[in-house]
């Protein structure tokens, strides 16, 4: 769940990423690019970096990840349309912003996530069980440093209803637009991704509207990128987030909170 929760965070935000990319891009969409570090100037300074946070519920659980790039990277959120990013694996470290706990559904549930200074990084943190959609969650950084203490609140969204693709459903380098339905909702934020091996293809649309088409030349290029490596045809899948976003400022940190539901179906490479 990390990678899929903060790679779709760091497309919402434009910020730096975890990892080195190349993008493609449909529908004239620009999204965000990795960054690397940089210390944290004093807090009076207006907010140059782009921090994440993503709270996501999937398949009976509900987790928590976080990432502070300490670069500036400045380039476009995502906005309508469809993007893809293809990893390197090259990692960055990110700041701390000390221990971040979130509490859920009033304090009922709770969970904290904790900054590992070796790795510049944090650990991912989760429980079992299914929040229901609309419960409110509360969240404190107790700062540090580099990002000093801040407060935000977030809440739970419904899970989308996949209706097509079914799972299974086979991708080619000949493949054609994919299309995509879901049954329609209210949620204000709805995102598809496709992930192809070491590329994954992101669109945003209205939840409203129940459909959506991946563009085939993104789902072109990513299967022939897959071609001769490791996957055997089983390392593909897509998803639907829904949600909401709420951002707060920390310092140099513009934070952008994410939070939401995640479904997902098996898609396969036609060999």
């Amino acid at each position: 769940m990390r990678r899929a929760s903060l790679l779709l965070a760091c497309f919402l935000s434009a910020c730096g990423g975890k990892e080195g990319t190349s993008t493609d891009r449909a529908d004239a969409v620009t999204p965000g690019v990795p960054g690397t570090a940089a210390p944290a100037p004093p807090a009076t300074m207006a907010p140059t970096l782009a921090g994440n946070i993503s709270l996501v519920g999937a398949r009976g659980q509900f987790g928590a990840s976080a990432f502070f790039p300490v670069a500036p990277t400045p380039t476009e959120p995502l906005g309508p349309g469809c993007v893809s990013r293809t990893s390197s694996g090259t990692a960055s470290d990110g700041a701390s912003a000390g221990d971040i706990v979130v509490d859920v559904k009033g304090g009922a549930r709770s969970l904290t996530l904790s900054y590992d200074a070796a790795r510049g990084t944090y650990d991912d943190a989760s429980f079992e069980g299914v929040v229901p959609a609309g419960s409110a969650i509360a969240l404190h950084a107790a700062g540090s440093p580099s990002v000093p203490a801040f407060d935000a609140t977030a809440a739970t969204a419904a899970e989308a209803h996949i209706d097509q693709p079914l799972d299974g459903a086979g991708l080619s380098r000949d493949a054609t637009d994919l299309e995509v339905a879901w049954t329609p909702m209210q949620e204000p934020l709805l995102v598809v991704s496709v992930q192809i091996a070491n590329t994954t293809i992101v669109c945003r649309f209205e939840a409203t509207t129940g459909h959506g088409v991946v563009p085939s030349a993104l789902i072109r290029k990513a299967v022939r990128a897959a071609e001769g490596t490791s996957c055997a045809g089983a390392c593909a899948s897509l998803s639907i987030f829904t949600g909401h976003t709420t951002k707060v400022t920390a310092g140099a940190y513009d934070i952008l909170v994410t939070s939401g539901a995640n479904v997902s179906r098996v898609l396969t490479l036609a060999k």
